[in-house]
């Protein structure tokens, strides 16, 4: 007779290509946050032009797997890479274009969503916002984290938080500056003045 089967993590990072998906979890990589003695399975929806050492992989106890197209997110196939790897912690790097909700869909029942987590370049959040409102904001369904990269000053940090906390309340927002500080500054701006008659 066959138990119930141990409930496995998912960490779902989102965004377009080149947006920072891959530089963000090489970072968590190399922070140690993945170095618990538990074995993970990678599953890359997208290759960009950064891709994560062997090395540090293997550090980490990471198997890494790639799904090539978008038909081959489903229940079927991540139930057999669950019967293949027998991971204890699952990380998706999806294609931004590709549907969320299909990922979600697609999970089966005891790998729980643990965290979302959304890159974006802010250096071409508006033209994808102006260009590809739906594409761009449907990444914020699922986000417990929002992090705009390439940050800059002249940009309207205040006005990307608000379109983010619109569609997502719960979601945390924070801006990584060019030069890798991460500004805490940047209010939530009100769409009215709350102080005008």
């Amino acid at each position: 007779m066959f138990g119930k089967k141990k409930e496995i993590p998912v960490y779902i990072f989102t965004g377009f290509l080149e947006s920072g998906k891959t530089q963000f979890i090489i970072e968590t990589l190399k922070e140690g946050q993945f170095k618990d003695g538990n074995r993970t399975l990678y599953i890359i929806c997208e290759e960009g032009v950064e891709e994560v050492s062997r090395e540090l992989l293997d550090e980490n106890m990471f198997e890494s797997t790639v799904v090539e197209n978008e038909e081959d997110v489903s229940f079927d196939s991540f139930m057999k890479l669950d019967l293949d790897h027998d991971p204890d912690r699952v990380v998706i790097e999806y294609n931004g274009t590709w549907d969320p909700d299909r990922v979600i869909e697609a999970l089966p029942e005891h790998w729980l969503l643990a965290e979302g987590i959304c890159t974006i370049d802010a250096s071409t959040y508006q033209d994808y916002l102006a260009n590809m409102k739906q594409m761009m904001t449907r990444q914020f369904t699922y986000a417990d984290l929002v992090i705009f990269n390439r940050c800059d000053l002249s940009q309207d940090l205040p006005v990307f938080k608000r379109t983010v906390r619109a569609l997502n309340r719960r979601s945390q927002v924070v801006f990584e500056m060019k030069d890798g500080t991460i500004n805490n500054n940047v209010k939530e701006e009100l769409p009215y003045d709350i102080n005008s008659d």
